[in-house]
């Protein structure tokens, strides 16, 4: 049978024992006294009779569950609020394809997922494997995790997600994680993060880029890498409508970032794109010239693309070929280190010969390898859509634009 974990007395009151011996004086009540429960590692597992489906808040204020093994949700668990579990060190929570979690902490009573050793990384973090459309945590916290991977590909965090799964995080703490405090980096997530709040961690977000656009706001600051990782691999190109909102930290590019097949990627104002070594973004249009990249920001709160390492072509450029779309459109912008140094770039922003739309305004160039702007068409025949105006260089080796 399925069971459920309840409050219980541990000892008898004070006033219970006087009135059991006759006393006629009236006692203050005392607080019961709970032991935390030690759970065994099958307490979630479908095969054991009595697997728990709940957890609920037996201390106030105190540790309700031990966890010292490596534990498998194979079922529907739900928290309630104001529960903390702890771990062991060098142990985790895995919920698998066949289970979900609910952890229905509030305001006032969060659920938390601790260790015994307060030092990061001392546990090994949740890992969701699970699509249930039930995995849900709001108010939770999440501290001292990450330190060890959960499986053969080596991914650590403090929450980690893998391919095809479903969370929602709402008003999520995560703190003192020893690697991401957050790992999103598979693909095909249904996932949203509202009001997460990330510190104390190496890095606090790794995401996959067709999932930046589920975070609706939070606080990613205080770690030691102030910037969310996104996974771009080719795989991830974007190709339906994301707009990336200015979280306070740089977005940073791990790899190409590809908009194609009529996917349209909106900056909002402030956001400041970081890019990997010789990476860069590449705005297509081979199957579909809708795709684009708008990115306007305001003359106080400009839109930054600049590179991990502040050289010089440090970073490849932003390339455009095919796209048709007049949306295209850089405006309010800084654009820095960029150009390629030697890596098939020969500018900071490129235009292929099938005259792709461009339109960039009041956009600075800095510390260029190469042009600002390249033209592969040849100078006697221009990309006719093409626009600029107002923009500026400094430290720009080829000139501000080139053509083949």
């Amino acid at each position: 049978m399925r069971t459920t974990l309840k409050n219980f007395t541990k000892v008898l009151s004070v006033s219970a024992l006087l009135l059991f011996a006759g006393s006629c004086q009236d006692d203050e009540p005392t607080d019961e006294t709970l032991d935390a429960i030690t759970l065994s590692c099958d307490s979630f597992e479908s095969s054991n009779p009595d697997h728990i489906t709940n957890l609920a808040d037996r201390v106030q204020g105190g540790v309700d569950y031990i966890i010292d093994c490596d534990i498998d949700v194979e079922i529907d668990l739900t928290i309630d609020a104001g529960v903390t579990i702890q771990f062991a060190d060098n142990v985790g929570m895995w919920i698998q394809e066949t289970g979900s979690i609910v952890a229905n902490g509030t305001s006032s009573k969060a659920v938390t997922f601790t260790g015994k050793t307060k030092a990061k990384g001392a546990w090994r973090g949740l890992l969701v494997e699970s699509d249930n459309i039930n995995n849900r945590f709001d108010y939770v916290t999440v501290e001292y995790a990450g330190g060890g991977q959960y499986n053969s590909n080596g991914d650590k965090g403090s929450i980690t997600l893998t391919s095809q799964t479903h969370l929602v995080l709402n008003n999520v703490t995560v703190a003192n994680g020893l690697t991401y405090g957050i790992n999103l980096a598979y693909r095909n997530h249904t996932v949203e993060l509202n009001n997460c709040n990330v510190s104390s961690c190496n890095i606090p977000l790794f995401i996959d880029a067709t999932s930046v656009s589920k975070i609706t706001g939070g606080s990613f600051t205080g770690n030691t890498t102030n910037s969310i990782f996104v996974n771009a691999e080719s795989s991830r190109s974007l190709n339906t409508n994301h707009t990336w909102k200015d979280l306070g930290v740089p977005y940073r590019l791990t790899n190409d970032l590809k908009i194609n097949d009529g996917g349209v990627l909106t900056l909002n104002a402030g956001v400041t794109i970081e890019v990997a070594p010789s990476m860069g973004i590449d705005v297509e249009g081979i199957f579909d010239d809708g795709s684009a990249l708008i990115a306007v920001g305001t003359s106080s709160n400009p839109i930054t693309f600049t590179g991990v390492t502040k050289t010089a072509g440090s970073w490849r450029s932003i390339y455009y070929s095919y796209s048709s779309n007049p949306v295209n459109k850089i405006d309010n912008a800084v654009i820095e280190y960029a150009g390629g140094n030697g890596t098939n770039a020969k500018g900071a922003v490129e235009m292929w010969s099938a005259d792709p739309s461009v339109n960039i305004s009041n956009t600075s160039f800095s510390n260029i390898y190469g042009c600002a702007i390249f033209d592969y068409n040849t100078a006697s025949n221009p990309n006719p859509n093409f626009s600029e105006s107002n923009n500026s260089t400094s430290s720009v080796s080829g000139g501000y634009i080139c053509n083949n």
